[in-house]
């Protein structure tokens, strides 16, 4: 589940929740948002613009269960998966 992915800084690993949101921001990053409040949630999804092509239908995830693969980091002290392909990305 998201909410243990802090515990997993480092490991390859599938992190699994309900997508609440996406944003994407003035430089093209687009957020995966798996709480209300993005400040306070331990995890995000991070699609940099170079890759968004790969992501068409993000929109048709929000409100489901999605698992997000790859190499969890920390940025600013909440983990994250850095997506590049769409096969780190399953609804």
């Amino acid at each position: 589940p998201y909410t243990e992915a802090l515990q997993h800084i480092g490991e390859y690993a599938w992190v699994t929740g309900t997508l609440i949101s996406t944003y994407v921001s003035k430089k093209g990053v687009t957020y995966l948002d798996f709480c209300a409040n993005y400040k306070s949630c331990p995890f995000s999804g991070v699609i940099f613009s170079d890759d968004s092509h790969s992501f068409p239908n993000l929109g048709a995830a929000i409100g489901h269960s999605v698992t997000v693969s790859g190499k969890i980091t920390s940025y600013q002290g909440k983990a994250e998966i850095i997506l590049q392909d769409p096969t780190q990305l399953k609804f």
